[in-house]
Order: C-alpha cells, then structure tokens, then sequence
C-alpha cells in the first residue's frame, strides 16, 4: 500500500477532523523520514536522486564512484 492510498482511506473513514489532521500530519512525517532513508541509502549504495521529489519525471543515476564509504572485511 502507497502512501497515497493511506491518506485516501484515512480521509474517507476518519470522520473527526482533529483526528484526521493529526493522523495526517503524522502519515507524512513518516513519508518524509522514509524518504530521506532512501536518499541516504541511495547515496552509500553508489547512486543520487535527480529531478524534483515526487514527479515522474524523478531519475535515479548512478554516481562516478560506487560508493561513498569503503567496507573492510
């Protein structure tokens, strides 16, 4: 289920507006959070976000080098 899908349903069963707003807010806080882990992640693993945040028009690339942290065995 996309985040998209949870605001919908919470806007269409949440009938209390106080409780819809702070189920809302605290929906896109997470969605926030989840997305800077992604960033972050995408960063180590070797690849950058490019566009604007939530187009379609997004394109993951793969930077010059692999990664930014080396890992020793």
């Amino acid at each position: 289920m996309t985040f998209a899908e949870l605001d919908t349903m919470i806007r269409a069963s949440v009938p209390d507006p106080i409780a819809r707003k702070e189920i809302l807010t605290g929906l896109h806080e997470i969605q926030e959070a989840v997305n800077q882990c992604a960033v972050w992640w995408l960063g180590v693993s070797g690849f950058t976000v490019e566009g604007e945040q939530y187009q379609r028009e997004d394109r993951i690339y793969r930077k010059a080098s692999k990664t930014r942290f080396q890992v020793n065995d």
